[in-house]
């Protein structure tokens, strides 16, 4: 944003790679400090770090495996994992955690966020295609956007399901 200004925080990342039972294998992490920004003459302030973990391996002749990926902060849990045949993501968010400091850098106007969100999602091979399966549940969800009429539900639920395949290139 053009009247955005960083004036203070720090981002840490780390790296390291090594070799393991024939695989590359890179763990790392990221993490921030409290960060503020300046925006005309009000100081915004997001006190709540990030903190990015991971590792990755590469086996030779084949696609790189997220072993772990967590990802954390006030508002947000992330995990995430790999197998040959699998990819697992699974959240949670609690959706006023982020809408407070986020209304400091971007106008929620007419916009209330409240609620618990938890989703996962996997994705499979199966045969010569793949499997998506996921779902996604909202607790006390209070969302005005647009109208003045609120919507407000105890628990919201979703769930889905897709298959695909793959062709002969590559893509699906």
């Amino acid at each position: 944003h053009q009247d955005l200004r960083l004036s203070e925080g720090q981002l840490n990342v780390q790296c390291k790679s090594q070799r393991q039972d024939g695989a590359i294998v890179w763990q790392g992490n990221l993490h921030t400090s409290e960060v503020r920004w300046i925006k005309g003459p009000q100081t915004i302030s997001w006190t709540d770090p990030i903190t990015l973990e991971f590792q990755v391996r590469k086996p030779p002749n084949s696609v790189p495996l997220i072993d772990q990926l967590k990802c954390s902060a006030r508002f947000l849990h992330v995990e995430g994992s790999t197998t040959v045949d699998q990819f697992t993501l699974a959240a949670d968010a609690d959706l006023q955690q982020l809408a407070e400091p986020l209304g400091q850098f971007i106008k929620l106007d007419g916009v209330k966020l409240a609620g618990k969100a938890q989703g996962a999602v996997r994705v499979q091979r199966v045969k010569e295609g793949f499997l998506v399966q996921g779902d996604t549940q909202l607790r006390q969800m209070n969302l005005t956007w647009f109208t003045h009429q609120p919507w407000q539900d105890e628990i919201v639920s979703a769930k889905f399901s897709a298959t695909g395949q793959i062709g002969k290139a590559g893509r699906s």
